[in-house]
């Protein structure tokens, strides 16, 4: 009797030892799984777990955000919510690629992917999938709107710097010409290259301004072309006239002002003689140049796209014409002193 009581005992302390293991191991496990739902709920971005089969093990309260009004249990197929999310507008997906934008993820579910997409309501997710040595797959919805316009906004102002630096270096030559050009006639041509090269403008010209009452423009002949062959009758046309007569032109010397067209072909300021020979232009902005107040030459510059006028261009264009205006009162001076 004292044996088989021993074994008793000793039975039932094995018994105890094998439950006191097991609940230790269940509050571990729920301690690990308490532990797993904090970090999980903790994201800032949405985390949903898939079985290697495509159906979801789990996720939190951030990836449903992205659905309201679905309940997503576990279980549901990856194929079905792939599908809500194409067609109920969760991202922009066009109509007639639907089905195919759905085949490709439904796909390559277990491989490592990232993407960009747009919503509905113009956010942008990027939504990445990283395959998990056990077979499951993790799917992270990250809303990086605000990280997409923050880079945008620092290529436009990338952009707006490097134009700002051109610019200043055509400030730079451009008050070089006027410091050291002898010659209207050479500073003008100089002058017109490296203006027309910079904006992209595809023709420009020069028109002297009489001293008399008149006022009238005379063309120079003096040229740049970005392309010969499109603007020989635009070139033979003006450097035909004894005076231009254009009354946007004259306005220009009127008003001592910048003058843009942004689409001859609505502007009723151009002509219809005039706009026959500016087939192939749309746009073309008249810049005035001034020596001691008075208009003394007009810049025009002409543009096959329809122009928008910017300050930056406008600031540059009139400092240039400035140093053209201080060339020809050199050398206007220059000439009263010889006759004298």
């Amino acid at each position: 009797m004292f044996l088989l009581g021993i074994v008793v005992l000793g039975l039932a302390v094995a018994l105890l030892l094998v439950v006191w293991r097991h609940r230790a191991t269940t509050a571990r496990e729920a301690m690990v799984q308490a532990r797993f739902t904090a970090v999980l709920e903790s994201l800032t971005a949405g985390l949903a777990v898939w079985s290697a089969g495509g159906h979801l093990v789990t996720c939190n309260d951030r990836f449903r955000e992205f659905y309201p009004g679905v309940t997503l249990k576990t279980g549901l197929e990856f194929e079905d919510l792939i599908r809500f999310t194409a067609t109920r507008g969760v991202v922009r997906v066009p109509d007639d690629q639907i089905e195919a934008w759905i085949a490709v993820r439904v796909a390559r579910l277990g491989e490592v992917s990232c993407e960009e997409l747009q919503t509905a309501d113009d956010r942008w997710l990027e939504i990445r999938t990283t395959p998990t040595d056990g077979g499951e797959t993790t799917v992270l919805y990250t809303d990086v709107t605000d990280r997409r316009a923050t880079a945008t906004a620092l290529v436009e102002r990338r952009g707006r710097f490097e134009s700002q630096s051109v610019g200043l270096s055509i400030l730079v030559k451009a008050v070089a010409v006027g410091a050291s050009a002898t010659s209207f006639h050479g500073a003008a041509r100089e002058i017109l290259s490296l203006v027309g090269v910079w904006a992209g403008w595809s023709a420009a010209t020069v028109y002297l301004v009489s001293a008399n009452d008149a006022r009238t423009l005379t063309p120079t002949g003096l040229w740049y072309l970005a392309d010969n062959e499109s603007f020989k009758l635009l070139r033979s046309a003006t450097d035909r006239a004894d005076a231009m007569d254009d009354e946007l032109l004259c306005r220009t010397v009127r008003s001592g002002k910048p003058i843009w067209v942004t689409n001859i072909d609505v502007d009723p300021r151009i002509p219809e003689a005039r706009r026959g020979v500016l087939r192939g232009i749309r746009g073309l902005c008249a810049v005035p140049v001034k020596a001691g107040g008075p208009v003394v030459a007009v810049l025009e510059f002409f543009s096959k796209e329809q122009l928008t006028p910017d300050t930056e261009t406008e600031r540059i264009v009139a400092s240039v014409s400035d140093q053209l205006g201080r060339v020809f009162e050199r050398e206007r001076t220059v000439d009263g002193a010889s006759q004298s």
